[in-house]
């Protein structure tokens, strides 16, 4: 459970080009940082990169009709295609 306080802002503009992604716990932080400021894990990688590489994956392209067992697939690759016909 967070045991913090989470304030809503107005409009924040998060350019993918300026984040990272760490690949242990899918928190994104400002790239520049060497370990991810939610786990301290050193493994990261940029966010547009990420997007973009798995926009382009082969493994997640489907045949057209068929179902998708989300359940199985991971929370990273669920994100990256929240909203798209399924």
């Amino acid at each position: 459970m967070i045991d913090r306080v989470r304030q809503l802002v107005a409009h924040v503009h998060l350019a993918p080009g300026q984040l990272a992604l760490c690949l242990d716990c899918d928190e994104c932080f400002k790239l520049g940082v060497q370990t991810c400021p939610a786990c301290g894990s050193a493994t990261s990688t940029s966010l547009s990169r990420f997007l973009e590489d798995a926009s382009s994956s082969p493994a997640l392209r489907r045949p057209e009709g068929s179902l998708v067992d989300w359940a199985s697939v991971s929370p990273g690759v669920r994100a990256t295609h929240r909203g798209a016909a399924c």
